[in-house]
């Protein structure tokens, strides 16, 4: 062979093994960016639906909540729907505030609109077939409305709203149901980012992956380290990003179950919360065999002080009464603001010598709030006392009979206390 033909043969060995390396590194981007197009497709077809309801789902979760806190509000005793009385209005109005609420309504068992926030459709009627075939038999129904669909104060906007309905039954007798929606525009719009940061993420690891292989094959293993060393941090920091994510959401839940049981301008306690410990409580006290005291308070001359000096007078009256009941009552007690100027101390494990002592604390906290002077804050209040056993064995009752005492109290001498008695004639004031 001649040197001619010797040189030729390796330069056509080099060509060779060089086409070759290229044919095999076209291969491993073609197989990479078949599996990023599959994991692509396979995540949007399938996952990303799935996440989505999982937004949907979050949102029906917020929806049931504020659907409990609504039946207390419009419901009565035997489950009755009562009017929907202005102050009723208002106080749905700010339950839909505090739980962040796009709009509330509320359909009678045939599907009538007798409630709407936004007061637009009343008395129309729900003909959907998710109402008629899901709802009407008892389950709950949620999904997104479709934004061209959708008006906000009149306007079209592009808003991503969950829609979900709640029915309300009596046992298994379907008597009307609640409509919650709630806009997820925001949280859509932050999902839609983190998703895409994932697949960022995703689709770096796999171009970091093929980067180490190219490097590997044409360079160097230290440079293949380098790579792998980099896809590691980005990895660590993806992980702590959604760490971070995962956190901040469980503080927002937590925010919004404080909200559903907390009174919003007092901070204290509100009938849900109160009634639910006050179920608690008598069940420890029927297991442990001991007693319990219902405080209830009205505040006197409330509707004076509004009409006299106006509501953020009246807002200062229920702010400093929860005030007092705070510093006033023990940390195992309950107060709580259980409608608008009525409030109400859960007392267990409660003597008689415990009872008369948080009287008279509440008692000597009152006159030295009238002691200060302002005219636009008389604080005065009349408080009924119930007992268990004694005076009941059940909730209704206990409030029922504390209120009686309440009003006897409030009839008899302003700004003092009575306990229910069986006896018609009045009993003498406290000491």
């Amino acid at each position: 062979m001649s040197r001619i033909e010797y040189v030729a043969a390796r330069l056509r060995a080099g060509l060779g093994g060089a086409g070759r390396r290229v044919a095999e590194l076209r291969s491993v981007v073609v197989l990479a960016l078949v599996i990023i197009l599959t994991l692509g497709a396979h995540f949007y077809i399938y996952a990303y639906p799935s996440l989505v309801r999982m937004l949907v789902e979050e949102s029906e979760l917020d929806a049931l909540r504020a659907a409990k806190v609504l039946q207390h509000l419009v419901l009565g005793e035997g489950a009755q729907w009562v009017p929907l009385d202005e102050r009723r209005s208002n106080s749905i109005e700010r339950v839909r505030q505090a739980l962040g609420v796009l709009t509330f309504k509320i359909f009678d068992r045939d599907g009538v609109l007798v409630y709407s926030s936004n007061g637009r459709g009343l008395g129309t009627k729900n003909t959907g077939e998710h109402f008629r075939e899901v709802v009407a038999k008892g389950s709950t129904f949620s999904h997104i409305v479709d934004h061209e669909e959708l008006t906000v104060d009149g306007d079209r906007e592009a808003r991503d709203v969950v829609e979900t309905y709640v029915p309300v039954m009596v046992g298994e007798r379907f008597t009307g149901a609640f409509e919650v929606y709630y806009d997820i525009t925001e949280r859509r719009v932050e999902f839609d980012r983190r998703v895409g940061k994932i697949n960022f993420g995703v689709a770096s690891l796999l171009v970091g992956l093929l980067s180490i292989f190219s490097v590997t094959v044409f360079r160097s293993y230290r440079s293949a380290l380098v790579a792998e060393r980099d896809h590691t941090r980005r990895l660590r920091e993806e992980i702590d990003q959604r760490l971070l994510v995962e956190e901040e959401l469980r503080a927002s839940h937590g925010h919004y179950r404080y909200l559903a049981h907390h009174d919003t301008l007092t901070g204290i306690a509100n009938r849900t919360l109160f009634l639910d410990r006050f179920q608690h409580a008598l069940a420890n006290a029927r297991r442990h065999r001991t007693r319990i005291a219902l405080l209830f308070i009205d505040l006197d001359r409330f509707k004076v002080v509004n009409d006299t000096y106006g509501h953020e007078a009246g807002d200062r009256m229920l702010k400093r009464m929860a005030d007092i009941l705070l510093e006033t009552v023990r940390e195992s007690d309950t107060a709580a603001r259980i409608a608008g100027d009525e409030f109400a101390v859960l007392v267990e494990h409660a003597d008689e010598r415990t009872v008369e002592a948080l009287l008279l604390r509440l008692s000597g906290e009152f006159k030295k709030a009238r002691a200060m002077g302002d005219p636009s804050l008389p604080l005065s209040a009349s408080i009924g006392v119930s007992l268990f056993p004694e005076h009941g064995d059940d909730m209704e009752t206990l409030l029922h009979r504390a209120d009686l005492a309440m009003y006897r109290a409030k009839s008899e001498s302003r700004g003092s206390w009575r306990y229910f008695s069986h006896d018609p004639d009045p009993l003498p004031e406290p000491a």
